[in-house]
C-alpha cells in the first residue's frame, strides 16, 4: 500500500488535534490464571470521523512510508503512560504496559520512554517496547540494551510471519517473543504449526523469555496453546482492544480463567 499526501495530511491533522481524534485504545495479555499482566497500546481513530479511516494497521501502514512516526509515538507515550499511572494509582501496581516502536524511533525510543516514565514515576520494569523484525539486527540489539540499562523490557513482535528468524534470539537479548496469529490460527489442527510453537517455547524457556500467542480467536487455539505450554495469551477470543475505561472495569472485575 502507498502512502498518499492525503492520508499523511490527515495523520498529521489528528496528532495535532487537540480533540485527539487519534487515541490509544488497550488491548489485555492475561496469564495462565486468567490475570491481566500487561495491556498493549495500539493506535486506534477516534468514533465520530466517517470521512477517514478507521484501520490501526492503516496509520502504520501510512507512517512506516514516510509519515509522522515520532510524533505518534510521543502522543501515544503520553495517554498511555497517564493511562497506567491511573490503574497503579488505582491498585493494580503489577499492570504492564507494551507500546510498539517504529523503525525510524529506535535511536530515540529508550530515551522517550525513560523520560516520560520519569515524570509520572512509574516503574521502568512495567515497562516493555514491542520491536518488529524489519530494521538491522545490530540496530535492534543497541536499541535492546539500552533499554535494558533504564530497566524496560523489549519483546520481538510478530515471531513467526515477519523478516526475523532464529537467528535474532541469539543475537538480540529480548525478554519475550510474541508468536503471531500466522502461526497461531488454526493451531488445534495443524501439527507442523504445533511442533513449530512447541520447540519454540521450549526455547525461549531455556534462553528466561515469555512466550505470548497472539491472535488467539477460539477456545480450541486457546486450549492448544496452553498445552503446549505458552506463557501469555492475547487476542480477540481473549480481549479486544478498549479504551482505559472498559480496561478498568476488567482490572476491577478480573476475567475468566484459561485453560
Amino acid at each position: 500500500m502507498s502512502a498518499s499526501n492525503s492520508d499523511l495530511a490527515v495523520i498529521r491533522d489528528c496528532l495535532g488535534d487537540p480533540a485527539g481524534k487519534l487515541r490509544p485504545h488497550y488491548q489485555p495479555t492475561i496469564d495462565r490464571t486468567g490475570r491481566i499482566v500487561a495491556v498493549e497500546a495500539l493506535a486506534r481513530w477516534r468514533p465520530g470521523n466517517p470521512d477517514r479511516p478507521r484501520s490501526g494497521q492503516h496509520i502504520i501502514d501510512v507512517i512506516e512510508q514516510g509519515g509522522p512516526g515520532m510524533a505518534l509515538t510521543n502522543a501515544m507515550v503520553a495517554e498511555s503512560f497517564a493511562a497506567l499511572h491511573r490503574w497503579h494509582t488505582a491498585g493494580h501496581p503489577d499492570l504492564s504496559l507494551s507500546l510498539n516502536v517504529f523503525v525510524g524511533d529506535l535511536g530515540h525510543i529508550a530515551d522517550t520512554v525513560t523520560a516520560a516514565a520519569a515524570a509520572l514515576g512509574l516503574p521502568a520494569r512495567r515497562l516493555t517496547v514491542e520491536i518488529k523484525g524489519d530494521a538491522s539486527q545490530q540496530r535492534v540489539a543497541d536499541t535492546v540494551r539500552r533499554l535494558h540499562h533504564d530497566g524496560i523490557g523489549a519483546v520481538i513482535d510478530h515471531f513467526g510471519a515477519d523478516r526475523a528468524d532464529l537467528g535474532w534470539l541469539a543475537i538480540v537479548p529480548f525478554d519475550g517473543i510474541k508468536l503471531d496469529q500466522w502461526l497461531i490460527s488454526g493451531i488445534h489442527r495443524n501439527p507442523r504449526n504445533r511442533a513449530v510453537v512447541r520447540h519454540l517455547i521450549g526455547l525461549a524457556d531455556e534462553l528466561g523469555m515469555h512466550v505470548t500467542a497472539c491472535g488467539l480467536e477460539h477456545p480450541a487455539e486457546v486450549a492448544c496453546v496452553t498445552d503446549l505450554g505458552v506463557h501469555r495469551y492475547q487476542g480477540f477470543g481473549i480481549a479486544g482492544a478498549s479504551t482505559d475505561g472498559i480496561i478498568s472495569d476488567l482490572l476491577a472485575d478480573g476475567m475468566p480463567r484459561v485453560g
